[in-house]
């Protein structure tokens, strides 16, 4: 007797990748979804949230990596792709 499982696809957001700066992967298989996860490692956690759509202002729900340590002195600034980061004051 053969036994279907239904496979479960996942949304991930992902903000400044080598692709554009804001990008959603839709249909994620849970073992792509694992790969993603080892990639990130130990420094991202990835967190349940909801983006919205430019092309359609629909809301999305999805999966993104967000940094772990929100005490981290670098976590605020300005990040570019030649691996700079400019400080930027808080208020």
């Amino acid at each position: 007797m053969a036994s279907a499982t239904a496979a479960t696809a996942h949304n991930v957001f992902v903000y400044g990748s080598l692709l554009a700066d804001e990008v959603v992967l839709f249909g994620i298989t849970d073992p792509e979804l694992h790969i993603l996860d080892e990639f990130e490692d130990v420094e991202y956690q990835r967190t349940a949230v909801e983006v919205s759509l430019l092309e359609s202002c629909n809301k999305l729900q999805t999966h993104a990596y967000v940094w772990s340590d929100a005490n981290d002195p670098n976590l605020y600034g300005d990040w570019d792709f030649e691996g700079e980061w400019t400080e930027t004051p808080v208020a």
